[in-house]
């Protein structure tokens, strides 16, 4: 269950990213990027993917620095987890799953891989 104290911490952490995209602080971004989905990992209780993520974590950093660097994209992690974590606020679990499936997505797609989709099997 996700409590109140996780929500103001998942948007203190996306206050915090946004204001170090609008610093062009790059690196201190994708630290935020990586701390949230630790953060959304940890509420999750997944502990296997979170040592997997912690074992990765500078490739990781890496792949959310990047998109940062393409000017018309920068706001765009920023507002999908905003809608990630609206959802988890209003404890809807249907639009929560949609909008993590959309950040996963479309971060995949900023850093050059695309995924099929329903929408690809046209």
């Amino acid at each position: 269950m996700v409590e109140p104290a996780d929500i103001d911490a998942l948007r203190a952490n996306a206050e915090a990213m946004q204001a170090c995209i609008e610093a062009s602080d790059f690196t201190q971004a994708a630290q935020l990027d990586f701390d949230f989905h630790m953060q959304i990992i940890a509420i999750s209780g997944n502990r296997a993917i979170a040592e997997i993520l912690r074992n990765s974590a500078e490739i990781i950093q890496e792949s959310h620095r990047l998109p940062f660097y393409k000017r018309g994209a920068r706001r765009a992690t920023f507002n999908e987890h905003t809608a990630i974590i609206d959802a988890l606020a209003a404890g809807d679990p249907s639009l929560a799953q949609r909008a993590m499936a959309d950040h996963i997505v479309q971060a995949a797609q900023r850093a050059g891989v695309h995924f099929p989709t329903s929408l690809d099997a046209g």
